[in-house]
């Protein structure tokens, strides 16, 4: 029986016909493999009615899958070439091009969700190694790609829309890290384009260019293949096959024992090429968890640009701390709850249940119920104080730079009428519980992507320049309602917000998840940033989690990241001691479950 093939196939759109010609000019180094496209632009692939067919969407998967499964056990290589027209059709129809910053945002967010959904489709039906090459740069001369369009019904709009080279060449290269990020998710290798393709612009050589103004030649082809197959090519030959696999030449950080196991347990760094950091003109909201006040602290005492738009009144009497966040509407723990609060800080949502009546006979306000720790003598003053406390919160999401939201609780209570959401179950601190009207809620990770989703699009409505950092607490929650053990019903919580976070990080490139969680669960602590009661993180823990954050995601001085833990060193007595203490504190209302519950067992009364 003769051995079977091996094939190297060019899959993808337009951008394969240049690999394939370039084939012959590379092929004498790799006798007996047969070239092979797959060409989603051919009618066997399009679905009826369709023009377009760049998106999963609009081909006939069944064929396309077909086809890719029969060609997969003789495949050795196969290169993705895929869409690549949207540089191209942004700088010849001029979309955004008087606002390159949001155009790009804009365009590589649609581009991104389409590579991902592709690479979702193909990758499990490809064989042999299978790496993902970008698009052509786009042609500098104007006279050249508007000579080729010349005879095509859209030349007149191209004529008079063209975008500069800058616009374009920004636009394609920002496609390109798209493409790499998007392919070291799905576990495929990528390339960078040869330098020999590209002038002195950032465009497509002169011999590299095809008539038609938007596509590479035969020896664009060649040039680039030679390129892969310098790093690829063992998958054709078969040299250093046992040497040669997916985990060959990865960075240090990405195995368990040069990352984590030889590295000093305060020394790990788990933060690994953020989008974006914080600039010292950056103006920074918080809002979350309790833990999130840990970050607040910090940012105050680090002198960078905190938004406070909310203080809390002068002279104002309590026992207890409150929250240190941008503004005065306590722990915000749920996905649906931080949603809530900007439709109502943008008056397009106002909950029926707007009034909670306390045992001592005072008002407090459902939302926020341990902020005003002596209440409100009547249910207008509670509705005035709400007011402005709301418009405060409009100013500060239309006005900040960068939101740090902490994910909490994934369990609530809701109103059973307009789904409202409380911070606190009915009657811990104020209203009456009723079943009636109160529904505990245990959210999914996919009702929590869909909220943390409408959330941004609505924020971003207000505010187009917003930025988010996304952490998940790495304390344990109090109590559960569920018929679970509490150790159970936590280990969901945390893996549920862990996914949520994860998952809508990934869909916008101005939203980045801080491993917070990690950095104090990890088992590389040994439990040691836990306290006696195993839920309270120590002050190690804080300073550790924070030396992090401080250390690569704000643009400040190195003196401000200092911490008392470093080289795992105890603190010494100092005049900064109290300064310490003071952030490794934060007020948390779920607290207040555990505290009224005793209180109520002893025989001390239900509210305060």
């Amino acid at each position: 029986m003769p051995p079977p093939k091996r094939r190297i196939l060019f899959v993808g759109h337009s951008h394969t016909a240049a690999l394939r010609g370039g084939w012959g000019g590379v092929a004498r180094g790799y006798p007996g493999v047969e070239p092979t496209v797959v060409n989603f632009r051919n009618d066997e692939y399009r679905r009826d009615g369709v023009e377009d067919n760049s998106s999963v969407a609009a081909v006939h998967q069944v064929a396309l899958r077909r086809r890719l499964v029969e060609l997969a056990p003789t495949a050795s290589l196969t290169l993705l070439l895929l869409r690549g027209g949207a540089h191209n059709s942004a700088g010849f129809l001029g979309e955004f091009r008087d606002d390159l910053p949001r155009g790009l945002s804009v365009l590589v967010a649609k581009e991104r969700l389409a590579y991902d959904a592709w690479l979702r489709f193909l990758v499990p039906n490809c064989g042999g190694r299978v790496v993902l090459v970008p698009p052509p740069p786009p042609i500098a001369s104007v006279e050249f790609v508007l000579s080729a369009w010349d005879s095509r019904d859209i030349s007149a709009r191209v004529r008079e829309n063209l975008a500069d080279v800058p616009y374009r060449v920004a636009h394609w290269r920002r496609t390109c890290e798209l493409e790499a990020e998007v392919a070291r998710a799905h576990g495929i290798a990528s390339i960078d384009l040869p330098a020999d393709v590209l002038d002195a612009e950032g465009c497509l050589a002169l011999d590299c260019r095809n008539p038609d103004g938007s596509h590479g030649n035969s020896t664009y082809g060649e040039r680039v293949l030679a390129h892969v197959l310098a790093t690829h090519g063992d998958a054709l030959t078969g040299a250093n096959a046992a040497r040669r696999h997916p985990y060959v030449e990865l960075p240090d950080h990405r195995f368990w024992k040069q990352g984590v196991a030889e590295i000093a347990s305060e020394a790990i760094d788990p933060v690994i090429d953020p989008p974006f950091v914080i600039a010292k003109t950056d103006r920074v909201a918080t809002a979350g968890s309790c833990f999130a006040q840990h970050i607040s602290k910090r940012l105050r005492a680090a002198d960078c640009g905190f938004l406070s738009v909310e203080e809390p009144p002068a002279g104002d009497a309590g026992t207890e701390p409150e929250p240190d966040f941008s503004a005065r509407f306590g722990n915000i723990y749920t996905a649906r709850q931080l949603r809530q609060l900007l439709e109502r800080a943008l008056w397009i949502y106002r909950p029926v249940d707007d009034v909670w009546k306390r045992a001592d006979g005072r008002f407090c306000d459902p939302f926020r119920p341990r902020i005003e720790l002596l209440g409100h003598p009547t249910e207008q003053a509670v509705r005035v104080a709400r007011n402005k406390h709301l418009n405060a919160v409009q100013r500060m999401f239309r006005e900040l730079d960068v939101l740090v939201f902490t994910l909490g609780l994934t369990e609530a209570w809701t109103h059973r009428v307009d789904g409202a959401v409380y911070p606190l179950a009915p009657g811990v601190a104020g209203g009456t519980y009723d079943p009636g009207q109160h529904v505990f809620k245990n959210f999914t990770t996919r009702e929590m992507v869909i909220d943390l989703r409408a959330f941004f699009h609505m924020l971003r409505s207000v505010n187009p320049r917003a930025r988010m950092i996304l952490t998940v607490s790495p304390q344990p929650i109090v109590a559960t309602q569920e018929r679970k053990h509490v150790l159970t019903a936590s280990t969901y919580t945390k893996a549920a917000l862990r996914v949520a976070a994860e998952e809508f990080a990934n869909e916008f490139d101005d939203v980045y998840y801080f491993p917070s969680y990690e950095i104090v669960t990890g088992n590389h602590t040994g439990g040691a940033y836990f306290a006696a009661d195993r839920r309270s993180v120590t002050e190690r823990g804080v300073d550790h989690v924070m030396r992090v954050f401080m250390g690569r995601l704000v643009e400040t001085s190195g003196e401000a990241h200092a911490t008392h833990h470093e080289a795992g060193r105890e603190p010494e007595d100092d005049p900064l001691r109290a300064r310490v203490d003071a952030v490794a504190k934060a007020a948390c209302d779920e607290e207040a479950i555990e505290h009224e519950t005793n209180r109520s067992i002893l025989g001390l009364g239900e509210n305060r």
